[in-house]
C-alpha cells in the first residue's frame, strides 16, 4: 500500500504530533507534565490550521496577521467571509490583528 502523504507531507506529521501530544497530555501525572503537552498540542494544532489556510487558499502569507490575511485570502477566492463572531471564531474578538 503507498501512502505517499504520510512520507512528503508534513501535514500529516504535524497533525499526528498534535495528536500525540493530546493524548499524552491526558496521560500525564503531574500538572507540569500535563502544561507542557497541552502547550505543544494547542500549538502545533495551530500550526497545522495556518498551513491548511494556506494550501486552501493558495496564499502562503497568512501567519503573520491571520485574521486580517485570512479575510484577505477569502476576499481574494472570492468565497463568503467568515463570521468572526460566531461560533469557535469568537475567541478572535479577543486578540486585534
Amino acid at each position: 500500500m503507498n501512502h505517499p502523504k504520510i512520507v512528503e507531507n508534513p501535514h500529516y506529521h504535524l497533525w499526528t504530533d498534535a495528536l500525540h501530544a493530546r493524548s499524552l497530555a491526558r496521560q500525564a501525572n503531574n500538572k507540569w507534565d500535563r502544561g507542557t503537552y497541552v502547550r505543544w498540542a494547542v500549538t502545533t494544532s495551530w500550526t497545522v490550521m495556518e498551513i491548511a489556510c494556506q494550501d486552501a487558499l493558495n496564499e502562503p502569507n497568512i501567519s503573520y496577521s491571520f485574521k486580517r490575511n485570512l479575510d484577505k485570502a477569502i476576499e481574494n477566492n472570492g468565497l463568503m467571509r467568515l463570521d468572526w463572531g460566531s461560533g469557535i471564531w469568537r475567541v478572535f474578538q479577543l486578540f486585534k490583528t
